[in-house]
């Protein structure tokens, strides 16, 4: 996704290429080393047993996205990101998909935190 963004953007690319060498992606540790009866869901039979929504329950069970209001999933997220780049929502209902994005936004990186701090303790 951020290289799309580097070529997107040309004026951009280096900074988005300093942000890449600073993201690490997970989901091949976790595939190639990690092996865990709680990603075995039956929502893990749709979408990927290594799924952030299958590994952050089996790895911190003391997180979920229940609590969200409005986009609480990923593909919906990129819906209404789209929705929002082309003008579809305008006024309020804008602000209130974009805050709901941003909430969004916040607990995925958040829940990748406290994965990466999960899997630091398995490690240790």
């Amino acid at each position: 996704m951020l290289d799309a963004l580097r070529q997107m953007f040309p004026d951009l690319a280096e900074e988005i290429g300093t942000l890449m060498k600073n993201v690490v992606d997970l989901l091949p540790l976790v595939r190639d080393h990690v092996c865990h009866p709680g990603f075995i869901t039956k929502r893990s039979l749709n979408a990927g047993t290594y799924s952030i929504k299958n590994v952050l329950p089996a790895l911190v069970p003391s997180m979920s996205y229940a609590s969200l209001e409005g986009v609480a999933e990923g593909g919906e997220a990129s819906r209404v990101l789209a929705a929002l780049a082309h003008g579809v929502y305008e006024g309020r209902e804008a602000d209130d998909y974009r805050q709901q994005l941003l909430d969004y936004c916040e607990q995925d990186t958040l829940a990748m935190v406290e994965i990466q701090r999960a899997l630091e303790a398995l490690a240790a």
